[in-house]
């Protein structure tokens, strides 16, 4: 009797991280598209439903690597701020200089209280976010209204104090965010899971086919399991010769010579 087939090894601790995720993600298609496994191969959907976790963390893990929106968001908010805060202290020194007593006299007087202030803006995130929040308050003052007033600056104050509040919210949200990344497994655990997860589904594929090659009348169960494994099989094989032109390219490039040819397939692991 022929041996029946293997599933082929797939150096997926080779694979990069965006590599790893997409392999699995690929793997997952092939048997997800089976429907239900579990009263042919013994594939629960329990099973099923780990290792799309898994690929799923996999997918989402990659795509924060990739690019962090909230990040970019965090840099606009501080560089609006930053602006509001230029613009006040440059309508608020410009009073110094005007003809009207009126507008002189505010000026002078809202001067003594943004002085300690210049240069908030090269403080770190939390320490400018604070120093805002405190001219803020100087500048609201009983007795700084009327200066405020006279000066027009009421409209600038709510714009940076809008712009310092939204900043502080994306801020705290990020940090938040960070802290329950730390509390999660790592990455290369969660590979590894993904990993395990997927050989004990395919042991429990060809665990069945091989059953089902010595019972009568399973014909049928064993060409499932055999155009499961070779679908599967594919996979890999597509993903190993990613990997194998990607190893070949980087070796070439650190070389200094031209990109060689893909190496032939390798025997299975």
């Amino acid at each position: 009797m022929a041996r029946f087939p293997l599933f082929e090894g797939n150096y997926s601790t080779r694979y990069s991280n965006a590599l790893h995720a997409a392999y699995h993600a690929d793997e997952y298609k092939v048997l997800d598209s089976r429907g239900t496994l579990e009263e042919r191969v013994h594939v629960t959907a329990a099973k099923m439903l780990e290792y799309k976790n898994y690929v799923d963390e996999l997918n989402d893990r990659n795509k924060v690597a990739q690019a962090s929106l909230d990040t970019q968001e965090t840099t606009a908010q501080e560089s609006e701020r930053d602006r509001l805060l230029s613009l006040l202290f440059v309508l608020a020194a410009s009073g110094l200089v005007a003809l009207d007593a009126a507008v002189k006299a505010a000026a002078q007087l809202l001067d003594i209280v943004i002085r300690p202030y210049k240069g908030i803006q090269d403080l770190p995130d939390d320490a400018e976010t604070a120093s805002i929040r405190g001219l803020l308050e100087d500048l609201r003052k009983e007795e700084n209204a009327e200066a405020v007033k006279t000066l027009n600056l009421e409209p600038i104050l709510t714009s940076l104090e809008t712009a310092n509040n939204a900043f502080a919210a994306t801020k705290a949200a990020r940090v938040q965010a960070k802290y329950a990344r730390k509390q999660e497994i790592t990455t290369n655990e969660l590979r590894k899971l993904a990993d395990e997860t997927l050989v004990e589904i395919q042991d429990a594929i060809r665990a069945s086919g091989i059953i089902a090659s010595l019972t009568t009348g399973q014909e049928d169960t064993v060409t499932f399991v055999k155009q499961l494994m070779q679908e599967m099989n594919a996979v890999t094989s597509n993903y190993k010769t990613t990997l194998k032109m990607s190893e070949a390219q980087k070796k070439a490039h650190e070389e200094g010579g031209d990109e060689p040819e893909p190496t032939p397939e390798e025997p299975v692991e």
